[in-house]
């Protein structure tokens, strides 16, 4: 409909009628007719080229790349433990080898990492964040992926009570802390 009524009124123009003259015709206001009349066809936006990205599937990137983008995340995250702010500590990939090497281990399980396998493992705050953890390289941990799944935000204490809880409820005799620590002295 309304493209019939602009048809229209730029054929009346076109005829010689005033936009006074228009407007009444129409039914339109004259600054409704100015604005048909006068109003240019939008030039159609050229379409960006889509630039094609050099995607690295993780399983392909080096471990360096892996365990960079990994610490970005553990780095990067707010007081409200979320990705976006302010970055509360700042270290770098040479820092984390010299601290645990180029071949670390699982800090709970003491099994060997493998940085070339960027499902293995996990980086993670021992003192979580949630119970007063922070971002700096003293906080951070090395875990198998499974093992900081399953840790999820409990201190490492409340973790391993939480294994011992299991264990005995399926039969297995453990020993707590004290009773080991009075057994090794």
């Amino acid at each position: 409909m309304k493209n019939k009524v602009k048809s229209q009124i730029k054929l009346l123009h076109e005829c010689g009628y005033s936009y006074r003259e228009i407007s009444k015709e129409v039914n339109y206001s004259v600054g409704q007719v100015w604005n048909i009349i006068n109003s240019k066809p939008k030039p159609k936006k050229e379409k960006k080229p889509k630039v094609k990205q050099n995607y690295i599937p993780r399983d392909e990137m080096s471990p360096n790349r892996i365990l960079s983008l990994k610490l970005g995340g553990f780095k990067g995250r707010s007081e409200k433990n979320s990705r976006v702010g302010k970055k509360t500590h700042s270290f770098t990939i040479q820092e984390v080898y010299e601290k645990f090497g180029t071949e670390p281990i699982c800090y709970l399980t003491g099994e060997k990492i493998d940085l070339t396998d960027s499902k293995d493992y996990s980086l993670d705050h021992i003192v979580p964040k949630s119970k007063g953890g922070d971002n700096s390289l003293d906080n951070l941990g090395f875990l198998k992926s499974n093992v900081n799944y399953a840790k999820s935000d409990m201190t490492v204490d409340e973790f391993i009570q939480l294994c011992i809880n299991v264990l005995e409820y399926n039969g297995y005799d453990v020993l707590n802390r004290e009773e080991t620590q009075d057994i090794t002295a």
